[in-house]
Protein backbone atom coordinates (compact mmCIF):
# COMPACT_ATOMS: atom_id res chain seq x y z
CA UNK A 1 0.00 0.00 0.00
CA UNK A 2 1.09 3.55 -0.72
CA UNK A 3 1.59 5.84 2.27
CA UNK A 4 1.85 9.56 1.48
CA UNK A 5 3.69 11.73 4.02
CA UNK A 6 3.43 15.49 4.27
CA UNK A 7 2.50 18.37 6.54
CA UNK A 8 0.42 21.50 6.16
CA UNK A 9 0.66 24.77 8.00
CA UNK A 10 -2.15 26.41 9.97
CA UNK A 11 -1.53 30.14 10.08
CA UNK A 12 -2.39 31.89 13.35
CA UNK A 13 -1.85 35.64 13.16
CA UNK A 14 -4.86 37.03 15.07
CA UNK A 15 -4.78 38.64 18.49
CA UNK A 16 -4.80 35.95 21.17
CA UNK A 17 -2.52 33.60 19.21
CA UNK A 18 0.70 35.02 20.67
CA UNK A 19 1.60 31.53 21.92
CA UNK A 20 2.03 30.30 18.32
CA UNK A 21 5.60 29.84 17.08
CA UNK A 22 6.92 30.57 13.59
CA UNK A 23 9.29 28.87 11.18
CA UNK A 24 10.23 31.85 9.01
CA UNK A 25 7.32 31.28 6.61
CA UNK A 26 4.25 30.98 8.81
CA UNK A 27 3.34 31.60 12.43
CA UNK A 28 1.12 28.85 13.83
CA UNK A 29 0.84 25.07 13.83
CA UNK A 30 1.63 22.13 11.56
CA UNK A 31 -0.49 19.05 10.89
CA UNK A 32 1.82 16.11 10.11
CA UNK A 33 -0.08 13.38 8.27
CA UNK A 34 0.31 9.90 6.83
CA UNK A 35 -2.36 9.40 4.17
CA UNK A 36 -3.25 5.93 2.90
CA UNK A 37 -3.67 6.19 -0.86
CA UNK A 38 -5.94 3.13 -1.12
CA UNK A 39 -8.23 4.07 1.78
CA UNK A 40 -8.21 7.75 0.70
CA UNK A 41 -7.96 8.59 4.36
CA UNK A 42 -5.34 9.63 6.96
CA UNK A 43 -4.06 6.76 9.10
CA UNK A 44 -1.90 8.91 11.39
CA UNK A 45 -1.57 12.58 12.23
CA UNK A 46 0.02 14.81 14.84
CA UNK A 47 -0.10 18.54 15.58
CA UNK A 48 3.06 20.49 16.38
CA UNK A 49 4.37 24.03 16.35
CA UNK A 50 5.22 25.37 12.91
CA UNK A 51 8.95 25.29 13.70
CA UNK A 52 9.07 21.47 14.02
CA UNK A 53 10.77 19.81 11.03
CA UNK A 54 8.76 17.23 9.08
CA UNK A 55 11.43 14.54 9.35
CA UNK A 56 11.69 14.87 13.14
CA UNK A 57 8.00 14.10 13.49
CA UNK A 58 8.14 11.27 10.94
CA UNK A 59 10.88 9.53 12.93
CA UNK A 60 8.45 9.13 15.84
CA UNK A 61 6.13 6.93 13.76
CA UNK A 62 6.99 3.25 13.46
CA UNK A 63 7.97 2.05 9.99
CA UNK A 64 5.88 -0.87 8.72
CA UNK A 65 6.98 -3.58 6.27
CA UNK A 66 5.60 -3.99 2.75
CA UNK A 67 4.69 -0.32 2.33
CA UNK A 68 5.59 2.32 -0.24
CA UNK A 69 6.37 5.62 1.46
CA UNK A 70 6.18 8.69 -0.78
CA UNK A 71 7.42 12.05 0.47
CA UNK A 72 9.19 15.24 -0.63
CA UNK A 73 12.64 16.67 0.16
CA UNK A 74 11.56 17.71 3.65
CA UNK A 75 11.99 14.07 4.71
CA UNK A 76 15.58 13.68 3.53
CA UNK A 77 17.36 11.71 6.23
CA UNK A 78 19.54 8.86 5.02
CA UNK A 79 19.52 7.06 8.41
CA UNK A 80 15.71 7.05 8.28
CA UNK A 81 15.71 5.93 4.65
CA UNK A 82 17.99 3.06 5.68
CA UNK A 83 15.45 1.95 8.31
CA UNK A 84 12.69 1.91 5.68
CA UNK A 85 14.88 -0.22 3.43
CA UNK A 86 15.75 -2.64 6.25
CA UNK A 87 12.04 -3.06 7.07
CA UNK A 88 11.41 -4.37 3.57
CA UNK A 89 9.50 -1.29 2.42
CA UNK A 90 10.08 1.09 -0.47
CA UNK A 91 10.32 4.86 -0.55
CA UNK A 92 10.16 7.45 -3.33
CA UNK A 93 11.49 10.94 -2.72
CA UNK A 94 13.41 13.84 -4.29
CA UNK A 95 17.17 14.32 -4.53
CA UNK A 96 18.50 17.27 -2.56
CA UNK A 97 21.28 19.44 -3.98
CA UNK A 98 24.82 18.67 -2.93
CA UNK A 99 24.37 14.93 -2.36
CA UNK A 100 27.37 13.03 -3.73
CA UNK A 101 26.99 9.70 -5.50
CA UNK A 102 28.67 7.27 -7.87
CA UNK A 103 26.89 5.82 -10.92
CA UNK A 104 26.91 2.01 -10.92
CA UNK A 105 24.67 1.28 -13.91
CA UNK A 106 22.76 3.24 -16.55
CA UNK A 107 19.37 1.83 -17.53
CA UNK A 108 18.00 2.28 -21.01
CA UNK A 109 15.21 4.84 -21.34
CA UNK A 110 12.52 4.68 -24.02
CA UNK A 111 11.67 8.35 -24.33
CA UNK A 112 8.48 9.86 -22.95
CA UNK A 113 8.93 11.99 -19.85
CA UNK A 114 11.88 9.96 -18.49
CA UNK A 115 15.23 11.63 -19.19
CA UNK A 116 17.55 9.47 -17.09
CA UNK A 117 17.33 6.16 -15.24
CA UNK A 118 20.38 4.83 -13.41
CA UNK A 119 21.53 2.91 -10.36
CA UNK A 120 23.69 4.91 -7.96
CA UNK A 121 25.56 4.51 -4.69
CA UNK A 122 25.84 7.39 -2.24
CA UNK A 123 29.36 8.45 -1.33
CA UNK A 124 31.05 10.62 1.30
CA UNK A 125 29.02 11.20 4.47
CA UNK A 126 25.71 10.21 2.82
CA UNK A 127 27.18 6.83 1.84
CA UNK A 128 27.95 6.06 5.48
CA UNK A 129 24.34 6.73 6.44
CA UNK A 130 22.72 4.83 3.54
CA UNK A 131 24.83 1.95 2.20
CA UNK A 132 22.45 0.22 -0.25
CA UNK A 133 21.99 1.05 -3.92
CA UNK A 134 19.46 3.63 -5.04
CA UNK A 135 17.57 4.36 -8.23
CA UNK A 136 18.04 7.79 -9.82
CA UNK A 137 15.19 8.81 -12.14
CA UNK A 138 14.99 12.20 -13.83
CA UNK A 139 11.45 13.11 -14.92
CA UNK A 140 10.06 15.94 -17.06
CA UNK A 141 7.05 17.49 -15.28
CA UNK A 142 6.59 20.61 -17.37
CA UNK A 143 8.17 22.99 -19.90
CA UNK A 144 11.83 23.34 -18.90
CA UNK A 145 11.06 21.78 -15.51
CA UNK A 146 12.55 18.47 -14.37
CA UNK A 147 12.70 16.68 -11.03
CA UNK A 148 15.08 13.96 -9.84
CA UNK A 149 13.57 11.08 -7.88
CA UNK A 150 15.40 8.67 -5.60
CA UNK A 151 14.02 5.28 -4.59
CA UNK A 152 15.23 1.95 -3.23
CA UNK A 153 12.91 0.22 -5.72
CA UNK A 154 15.36 -1.16 -8.29
CA UNK A 155 12.86 -3.39 -10.13
CA UNK A 156 9.87 -1.28 -11.19
CA UNK A 157 10.00 0.74 -14.40
CA UNK A 158 11.00 4.40 -14.30
CA UNK A 159 7.47 5.30 -15.46
CA UNK A 160 5.94 3.47 -12.49
CA UNK A 161 8.26 5.27 -10.07
CA UNK A 162 7.30 8.62 -11.59
CA UNK A 163 3.60 7.73 -11.22
CA UNK A 164 4.15 6.85 -7.56
CA UNK A 165 5.57 10.28 -6.83
CA UNK A 166 2.72 11.89 -8.76
CA UNK A 167 0.30 10.25 -6.29
CA UNK A 168 1.72 12.57 -3.62
CA UNK A 169 -0.58 15.26 -4.98
CA UNK A 170 -3.52 13.47 -3.32
CA UNK A 171 -2.37 14.41 0.17
CA UNK A 172 -2.33 18.05 -0.97
CA UNK A 173 -5.96 17.64 -2.07
CA UNK A 174 -6.75 16.15 1.34
CA UNK A 175 -5.29 19.18 3.12
CA UNK A 176 -7.26 21.47 0.82
CA UNK A 177 -10.45 19.53 1.61
CA UNK A 178 -10.16 19.76 5.40
CA UNK A 179 -9.27 23.44 5.29
CA UNK A 180 -12.11 24.46 2.98
CA UNK A 181 -14.89 22.05 3.97
CA UNK A 182 -14.20 21.27 7.64
CA UNK A 183 -13.59 24.83 8.80
CA UNK A 184 -10.05 24.93 10.16
CA UNK A 185 -9.16 28.33 8.76
CA UNK A 186 -11.12 30.21 11.42
CA UNK A 187 -11.12 29.09 15.02
CA UNK A 188 -13.74 29.45 17.74
CA UNK A 189 -11.18 29.64 20.56
CA UNK A 190 -7.89 31.48 20.90
CA UNK A 191 -5.95 29.18 23.21
CA UNK A 192 -3.58 26.50 21.95
CA UNK A 193 -5.81 23.77 23.37
CA UNK A 194 -8.94 25.18 21.68
CA UNK A 195 -7.24 25.40 18.27
CA UNK A 196 -5.84 21.87 18.51
CA UNK A 197 -9.22 20.47 19.57
CA UNK A 198 -10.91 22.04 16.55
CA UNK A 199 -8.30 20.47 14.26
CA UNK A 200 -8.76 17.06 15.92
CA UNK A 201 -12.56 17.31 15.53
CA UNK A 202 -12.11 18.15 11.83
CA UNK A 203 -9.89 15.08 11.32
CA UNK A 204 -12.39 12.83 13.13
CA UNK A 205 -15.20 14.27 11.00
CA UNK A 206 -13.23 13.52 7.82
CA UNK A 207 -12.65 9.89 8.86
CA UNK A 208 -16.33 9.41 9.76
CA UNK A 209 -17.47 10.88 6.43
CA UNK A 210 -15.04 8.64 4.60
CA UNK A 211 -16.36 5.59 6.50
CA UNK A 212 -19.92 6.53 5.51
CA UNK A 213 -18.83 6.96 1.90
CA UNK A 214 -17.16 3.52 1.88
CA UNK A 215 -19.92 1.67 3.76
CA UNK A 216 -22.74 3.02 1.59
CA UNK A 217 -20.88 2.49 -1.74
CA UNK A 218 -22.16 5.90 -2.77
CA UNK A 219 -21.06 7.81 -5.84
CA UNK A 220 -21.33 11.09 -3.95
CA UNK A 221 -18.14 13.02 -3.31
CA UNK A 222 -16.95 13.51 0.26
CA UNK A 223 -18.18 17.11 0.18
CA UNK A 224 -21.64 15.95 -0.95
CA UNK A 225 -21.68 13.27 1.78
CA UNK A 226 -20.94 15.98 4.34
CA UNK A 227 -23.82 18.14 3.09
CA UNK A 228 -26.27 15.21 3.18
CA UNK A 229 -25.21 14.24 6.70
CA UNK A 230 -25.56 17.82 7.91
CA UNK A 231 -29.10 18.31 6.58
CA UNK A 232 -30.24 14.88 7.83
CA UNK A 233 -28.81 14.97 11.36
CA UNK A 234 -32.29 14.89 12.95
CA UNK A 235 -33.61 12.09 10.72
CA UNK A 236 -33.97 8.43 11.66
CA UNK A 237 -33.58 7.20 8.08
CA UNK A 238 -30.86 4.59 7.47
CA UNK A 239 -27.65 6.15 6.22
CA UNK A 240 -27.51 3.94 3.10
CA UNK A 241 -30.90 5.33 2.00
CA UNK A 242 -29.75 8.90 2.49
CA UNK A 243 -26.65 8.18 0.41
CA UNK A 244 -28.64 6.55 -2.40
CA UNK A 245 -28.72 8.95 -5.39
CA UNK A 246 -32.25 10.07 -6.38
CA UNK A 247 -33.83 8.56 -9.48
CA UNK A 248 -33.38 10.65 -12.59
CA UNK A 249 -36.49 12.39 -13.90
CA UNK A 250 -37.81 11.01 -17.18
CA UNK A 251 -40.36 12.58 -19.53
CA UNK A 252 -43.65 10.76 -20.22
CA UNK A 253 -44.26 10.21 -23.94
CA UNK A 254 -48.05 10.43 -23.50
CA UNK A 255 -48.74 13.41 -21.25
CA UNK A 256 -45.64 15.53 -21.45
CA UNK A 257 -45.48 15.64 -17.63
CA UNK A 258 -42.27 14.79 -15.85
CA UNK A 259 -42.67 11.69 -13.70
CA UNK A 260 -40.42 11.39 -10.64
Amino acid sequence: TIQLLDSTGIMLMDKGHEWAKGNGRINGLKIHTIYDNALKCPVHFSITSANVNDIEEAKKVGIKPNKIYVFDKGYCDFFWWNKINQKGSYFVSRLKKGVRYEVKKVNKTVGGNILEDKIIELTARSGKQYKSLLRYVEVVIGPKKNIILLTNNLKSSAEEIAKLYKERWKIELFFKCIKQNLKIKRFWGKSENAVKLQIIVAMIAYVLLRLIQMASFTAYSLKEVGVLVRINLGCTVAINKIMKPPKKAHASKTSGWVNL
